[in-house]
């Protein structure tokens, strides 16, 4: 029996695990069994998995997973902050693109009109900046417009901040439409003030800590946003378990820091994502914290469901950012900002249905691992997304291109689910062969946290 050239293979304690990654199925049974002579039967159902080297398997068509609505929008108050994050891309662009920085009340309006007039499937905002906290004006307008809205109508909404700006009335708003709010931490006090400094040059540790308190004491739901790189990289374990004792968080985001500027990498941090990622899913899963970024790899993985979207802030479906000048962009970071422009909340004639119909929209989203020979036989082909646009741009002057640290990640997220399933797989019988459904595939999560907080 040959296996098919794109099949993994794992052998653990009397156990073997065949993966797909073109169609992600998974089989498991017995090492017996599999070395054997197999019944016709259990060849047809390997065959029927695509685990032969004669079934072919030509993975996710495009059309079945292409976007149909705009789901998700990123709304920018502002470019300014109060606080200099060392390798804050908002303001290594501002600097280097200068651009409208303050979003005006007329452009906040045009914006909500634009998104819940011409568009009916938002269903998550996420207010940010720059620090969007500084304009407070701009969240009391937005919430005044939501609360026009039909219940059914008003999208999950969250707040990402650096935690030292705090407004007890505006929390109060906040809480009724139970707003996340992703508070922006890099670890403990060491880890944290090596690049999140005041305009001094000072550590900011103290300051996000009270701010974390404070919305916590509100009733809010809070998140740590992080940025792992090479300074708190190796500590992943302890800062995990200390935010949740310390803080009892409900989630975290680890996003990576960009290629420009590059202070938060090196060839360190980059074996680190290659060989040891690992450890942040333990980390994560041990202290039971919803993880952003490897979970809607795993959740797709379980769901047999492709995910192909790299971007690290689109979650699900569809996203737009707008930008505090009205611009409707899919990247706010430029290079990008005037290429993949859909055009401005500010004009009349703008429609969502108009923007997906453009080259740059569809170029976007088309960008995927089936257009790369070197994807074909890897073990995180359906479940990729070829990582950040920008930081690809950056390396290869195209969003066309792979992203090396997804590669990175990727298969480090598949490695850690798969060992995961060749153990918690429900084999008695010793002459078994298992193709996991979906209720397995979920159940080897069930000490993750599935549903996010």
């Amino acid at each position: 029996m040959r296996l098919a050239k794109s099949c993994i293979k794992l052998e653990r304690d009397k156990r073997v695990l065949l993966f797909n990654p073109k169609n992600l199925e998974i089989v498991v049974m017995t090492s017996d069994k599999f070395y054997s002579r197999l019944g016709s039967s259990e060849l047809s159902e390997l065959n029927n998995c695509g685990m032969l080297d004669n079934e072919k398997v030509a993975g996710y068509d495009l059309k079945e997973v292409f976007p149909e609505h705009i789901t998700k929008v990123y709304l920018l108050f502002g470019t300014d902050c109060n606080i200099s994050c060392k390798y804050c891309t908002v303001k290594h662009n501002a600097r280097n693109y200068p651009f409208q920085d303050t979003m005006t009340d007329e452009t906040l309006n045009n914006s909500l009109k634009f998104l819940f007039e011409k568009n009916e499937g938002i269903s998550h905002i996420t207010l940010y900046g720059g620090e969007p906290m500084l304009h407070r004006e701009r969240i009391n307008q937005f919430f005044d417009y939501v609360e026009s809205l039909p219940v059914e109508r008003v999208p999950r909404i969250d707040l990402i901040t650096n935690g030292i700006l705090t407004d007890l009335e505006l929390m109060e708003r906040m809480k009724k439409w139970n707003v996340l709010v992703l508070i922006s931490l890099d670890g403990t006090k060491q880890e944290h003030d090596i690049f999140r400094v005041d305009g001094n040059g000072k550590g900011t540790y103290e300051r996000v800590v009270e701010g974390i308190k404070a919305y916590q004491k509100a009733g809010l739901r809070v998140g740590i946003s992080m940025v792992l790189g090479k300074h708190n990289c190796r500590n992943i374990r302890n800062i995990c378990t200390e935010l949740k004792r310390t803080y009892n968080i409900v989630s975290i985001g680890l996003t990576l820091p960009h290629m420009e500027p590059d202070i938060a990498i090196d060839d360190e941090f980059n074996d680190f994502l290659k060989y040891d990622y690992k450890e942040v899913l333990d980390a994560c899963q041990e202290q039971g914290l919803w993880f952003e970024q490897g979970m809607k790899r795993l959740l797709s993985l379980a769901e047999k469901k492709y995910y192909i979207y790299g971007c690290p802030v689109d979650s699900k479906g569809c996203m737009i950012r707008i930008l505090p000048d009205g611009v409707v962009t899919l990247c706010e970071n430029m290079g990008l900002r005037e290429m993949y422009q859909l055009g401005n909340v500010n004009e009349s004639d703008i429609q969502i249905s108009h923007m997906m119909e453009t080259q740059q929209f569809q170029q976007w989203y088309r960008r995927c691992t089936k257009d790369y020979s070197d994807c074909m036989e890897c073990s995180a082909y359906g479940i990729c997304g070829m990582g950040c646009p920008y930081d690809a741009y950056l390396q290869h002057g195209t969003i066309n291109a792979i992203e090396q640290r997804c590669c990175y990640i990727s298969k480090q997220a598949v490695s850690w689910y798969l060992e995961r399933a060749i153990q918690m797989a429900d084999i008695s019988d010793e002459n078994c062969i298992k193709v996991l459904d979906i209720s397995e595939r979920k159940r080897i999560l069930v000490d993750c946290p599935w549903e996010k907080k």
